[in-house]
């Protein structure tokens, strides 16, 4: 399954695309750039037009979650 991301604004390491196409296939991206240059097609699209994507970028950085705060030093908390 092909999943398409229509972003307002794509930042990569190397560019920034107005308007652009993330695509990705098996859990990998496999395209980033104007829709235009993807012409295979999607089967299912998610609009983030309003939004700035920043493929492969994961941040991992947290406070806590769920009612628990990292700083209270409990390991359940974390």
């Amino acid at each position: 399954m092909l999943i398409g991301i229509k972003a307002g604004r794509i930042i990569t390491p190397f560019d920034e695309i107005k308007d652009g196409l993330v695509v990705i296939s098996n859990k990998k991206i496999i395209y980033v750039g104007d829709p235009s240059g993807f012409d295979s097609g999607v089967d299912k699209e998610i609009d983030a037009t309003d939004k700035i994507v920043i493929p492969g970028f994961v941040d991992i950085h947290i406070h806590g979650a769920n009612g628990a705060d990292t700083m209270d030093g409990k390991p359940e908390s974390i």
